[in-house]
């Protein structure tokens, strides 16, 4: 979710393309946070294949760099959030569903 409102934010206020662009050289940061196999990592030590897949990543995120879309970087987080007090409520329920099956049972007897 976190990975998701950065990008919603970048492109809201059209950096994305300038994020990718920084994190293709900025080694001392794919060390300490990405895998070996990462694509960044890869781009850069060696691999041409991995290389050009980033400079079309890089060169296909710079046309939405002129939109500004307002996307909700928070979106993912209330929908979760929303998601979670609905099963809250529904369990609830059942608790009482059953505290009260089990008080009328307990009555009859």
């Amino acid at each position: 979710m976190k990975f998701n409102a950065f990008i919603f934010g970048l492109l809201n206020v059209g950096g994305l393309d300038a994020w990718l662009s920084y994190m293709r050289t900025r080694e001392s940061v794919w060390q300490k946070y990405y895998n070996r196999n990462a694509l960044f990592v890869r781009a850069n030590f060696g691999c041409t294949l991995h290389r050009d897949l980033v400079d079309r990543l890089i060169a296909s995120a710079r046309p939405l760099a002129k939109y500004r879309p307002a996307f909700d970087p928070l979106y993912e987080c209330r929908k979760l959030h929303e998601s979670l007090s609905n099963i809250n409520n529904r369990t609830s329920w059942l608790l009482k569903k059953t505290a009260r099956t089990l008080e009328n049972e307990t009555s009859r007897r």
